[in-house]
């Protein structure tokens, strides 16, 4: 009986430790979603062989560009699921298009906002503001009249990865990097508004605007109280 029942248990060893197929279902955080994919659009395998991937971006002719940042490239990715590198470079991340239909990309190591044309090489576009350097540019977009918003991610973790000496380790910021020639309103300093004109922002469709209103309200509240007591 004894031999028979560890048979058993060693029979039934492999089926549990093979993988199960994993189930995909399309989930709505807004309704405005389903405006743009059908409710039964399907997830299909466009391409494998990958790492870790990051920042696809479909370009006009159809084909994929993806990041892998474990591999450190690049990758064009053809209909027929065919990879071609585009280049080579350490961690990168994020991609867009501009209206030039130029690839750009967060290269992580570099620590700058690169442009990649197809030749392979890079042109930096962007690492540094007010004399510092970009901690970890992660994503990337182009608005319509050129300018180009990235988000420059930190970590306050200091085991997570090496960092360089002049890491920020309390804040991640977001940049906008504007054409030459082009005439933009100066960003305002949120901070510097008034409590009226921070109320007012509650209605502001941006949800960052009102985020911020509520927790400078918030800062400037608790340091009333903290001063009367």
């Amino acid at each position: 009986m004894k031999i028979a029942l560890l048979a058993v248990i060693c029979l039934a060893v492999p089926s549990f430790a093979q993988k199960q197929p994993r189930s995909f279902e399309l989930q709505a955080s807004s309704p405005q979603f389903w405006e743009l994919v059908d409710h039964d659009s399907k997830l299909e395998t466009v391409a494998t062989g990958f790492g870790f991937t990051e920042g696809p971006m479909w370009d006009a002719a159809g084909f994929l560009y993806v990041s892998d940042e474990t591999i450190n490239k690049i990758f064009k990715v053809f209909p027929d699921g065919k990879k071609e590198e585009v280049i080579a470079l350490g961690d990168p991340d994020g991609n867009t298009f501009d209206r030039q239909h130029r690839l750009i990309d967060c290269a992580s190591v570099l620590r700058a906002i690169i442009e990649v044309p197809p030749d392979g090489k890079h042109k930096i576009l962007a690492d540094h503001y007010d004399g510092k350097k970009f901690n970890s540019p992660n994503d990337v977009v182009v608005r319509h009249n050129g300018e180009i918003y990235c988000i420059d991610w930190h970590d306050q973790n200091p085991c997570h990865q090496t960092k360089p000496d002049d890491w920020d380790y309390e804040h991640g910021r977001v940049y906008r990097i504007q054409p030459k020639g082009l005439k933009t309103k100066k960003a305002e300093d949120l901070g510097k508004k008034t409590i009226d004109e921070l109320t007012m922002l509650f209605d502001n469709p941006n949800p960052y605007c009102f985020r911020t209103a509520m927790r400078l309200l918030a800062e400037r509240f608790f340091h009333v109280i903290e001063m009367g007591s």
